[in-house]
């Protein structure tokens, strides 16, 4: 979907499944799933989901080969040192897909990746991503979908739902974690499927 210049691309939710499918037989294909729906489904962002921990999202915190569904919180905490402005956020974790991506992921991660790594989400190499590695591995995932995105995409194409839904400005601005009220109406004046629709029925 087209967006303003400078702006990260908006994906509708039949271009995530097409992005979603193209992950499929490739490698690092259940731990790409998970990072895409992070930031499609629950607006994370890069630096955010490059340093969230396993603890993060389990509610009793023993360790488990096999997680279930019941094991996932469904409003994570996002410590200081991980959420923009180094302020505690609360993200939430409730879409049926992204929930499922993460408990695939999660119960893969010790065997996938046998070594002593805090951060979830771990590179080929074995080692955490950076928010400017994490950020390139959008633009390779963007390439070899064949749709244009990026780590900002995930943000703007859940606002922009939210909007269309007609969500309350208020809790758009609670769900997207803005700290000003004026970043979220930005959205609003942005969103020009929205006001294109506005003035179509007029």
């Amino acid at each position: 979907m087209p967006s303003n210049q400078g702006q990260a691309p908006i994906l509708t939710k039949i271009e995530q499944k097409a992005v979603l499918n193209s992950f499929i037989g490739t490698p690092q294909e259940i731990r790409n799933r998970a990072i895409f729906l992070l930031a499609f489904r629950a607006g994370l962002r890069s630096k955010e989901i490059a340093m969230i921990k396993l603890s993060d999202f389990i509610k009793t915190k023993y360790e488990s080969d096999e997680y279930e569904s019941d094991d996932l919180l469904k409003v994570i905490t996002l410590r200081k040192d991980v959420a923009k402005g180094g302020k505690i956020s609360k993200a939430h974790i409730v879409d049926t897909e992204l929930r499922k991506a993460l408990l695939d992921y999660i119960n893969t991660w010790h065997s996938l990746y046998n070594r002593r790594v805090e951060t979830l989400f771990i590179t080929k190499l074995g080692t955490s991503f950076s928010p400017n590695s994490l950020a390139r591995l959008f633009l390779d995932l963007s390439k070899r979908s064949g749709y244009h995105f990026t780590s900002h995409s995930g943000r703007r194409s859940l606002c922009s739902i939210l909007i269309n839904n007609d969500v309350n400005v208020f809790k758009v601005k609670s769900i997207m974690r803005h700290t000003n009220i004026a970043t979220t109406e930005l959205y609003y004046e942005n969103d020009e499927v929205m006001l294109g629709d506005i003035m179509a029925n007029l």
